[in-house]
């Protein structure tokens, strides 16, 4: 599969930087990661695996499935 993501949006990481939201630096870039895949990503059923198919460089997808199931998240 062709990679589509080279680097992150400056205009989503800028959003996401205003929404001030209390996320640790590696909870940030999953988030991030995971935003900016879902946008580019096509089709209707996508799984974080396939969106982390889409980005060069990316670390496995199970990280990214780590930081929205157990990592501490603050309300």
């Amino acid at each position: 599969m062709l990679k589509l993501i080279v680097h992150q949006s400056p205009a989503l990481i800028g959003f996401l930087i205003g929404l001030k939201l209390s996320l640790s630096r590696p909870q940030f870039n999953h988030v991030a990661r995971l935003i900016d895949a879902q946008i580019v990503a096509e089709g209707k059923q996508k799984t974080i695996a396939s969106l982390y198919e889409l980005i060069v460089d990316a670390p496995d997808a199970s990280n990214g499935c780590d930081s929205l199931r157990i990592s501490p998240w603050t309300a």
